[in-house]
């Protein structure tokens, strides 16, 4: 349904049966929805056949966006969320500026808020808002 409807603001490019087959080889062939599509494989297996490689200094500039988001991101780096919330709330040293080492035991003292599971309430109690 949304590839039709993307579809369809290229109709002077597209007719009904032309977005009809893009959006069936697209539901049907490519089961994976995080697979990018590149301008080969829009032309060559979607018959988008308007598609084009943009101009240089465009794709220079596109490649500058993305090489900034890598570096603001820190897309090199390897991100670990739980070493993370355990670093935040005193529950491991800072292991940042270090090198890779075996982390210290988890400890039981640390100040992360926890939040009482359906198991701790007496049976019959109310939740409180």
């Amino acid at each position: 349904m949304m590839g039709d409807k993307l579809l369809r603001l290229h109709q002077d490019q597209l007719d009904p049966r032309t977005i009809a087959d893009v959006v069936e080889k697209l539901a049907s062939r490519l089961y994976y929805h995080g697979h990018p599509i590149n301008r080969r494989e829009a032309v060559s297996d979607l018959g988008l056949s308007w598609i084009e490689d943009a101009p240089a200094d465009v794709a220079d500039a596109m490649w500058d966006l993305q090489d900034a988001y890598r570096q603001d991101l820190e897309l090199d780096k390897h991100f670990n969320p739980i070493l993370e919330v355990a670093e935040k709330f005193g529950c491991l040293p800072s292991l940042r500026h270090r090198q890779p080492v075996r982390p210290p035991p988890f400890s039981s003292t640390c100040s992360a808020p926890t939040r009482p599971s359906a198991l701790s309430r007496a049976p019959g109690s109310t939740r409180s808002r």
